[in-house]
């Protein structure tokens, strides 16, 4: 890349940064722990920025989709093509939402949660707690066959690998909400709160 960079655009001078890092600095901080999840290629990173422990977690977003489309399945929705597993990936862009209260949620009543989506043939899917089921795989990863740990205790063992003398010093909210939905760092903060 560097050689592509040098000799083929005649750059003069190049710097190669952890994304993770970048987005702490975008934060304006340049100490505390980022967690990127690419959908694109189906990675979580939490990163620990003082030290640069960095733990991962193998799922992201087309491994919520393929989920999704296996709950779509049950309601006798079936995707199977390219293009139609594109259409799940708006429908989760659009309408999936990470649950604050997981136990709650699928508590309520049907009709306070269902959701409706209209398809490009304007036939209407209309689900319920599949929105939010779905993204949970982030915290319960063993629900689609990945032995991990969910990203709460990725934060917990990320931050318990930092030497004893830099804990003090981070803030009570460690993630870069730059990274975040506001209701991701929210349920990561109270799964994280209750696991410790």
């Amino acid at each position: 890349m560097t050689e592509i960079i040098f000799e083929g655009f005649m750059v003069l001078t190049m710097y190669i940064a952890v994304q993770a890092t970048l987005a702490l600095y975008a934060s304006a901080r340049i100490t505390g722990i980022v967690m990127n999840s690419w959908g694109q290629y189906g990675i979580t990173h939490i990163v620990s920025i003082y030290e640069g422990y960095c733990l991962r977690l193998d799922i992201a977003g087309q491994d919520i989709i393929v989920y999704f489309m296996k709950f779509l399945l049950e309601s006798r929705h079936t995707f199977v093509s390219i293009a139609e597993r594109e259409i799940v990936r708006d429908i989760k862009e659009k309408l999936c939402y990470v649950a604050l209260d997981t136990t709650q949620e699928m508590k309520a009543k049907p009709e306070e949660i269902i959701k409706e989506y209209r398809l490009p043939d304007n036939n209407i899917i209309q689900t319920g707690n599949k929105f939010f089921r779905a993204p949970e795989t982030l915290f319960v990863p063993s629900d689609t066959g990945v032995e991990a740990p969910g990203v709460h205790k990725m934060i917990f063992n990320s931050i318990m690998k930092c030497d004893i003398d830099f804990l003090p010093r981070r803030s009570p909210w460690p993630l870069c909400s730059c990274c975040l939905r506001r209701s991701v760092s929210q349920h990561v903060m109270n799964t994280f709160i209750l696991s410790v």
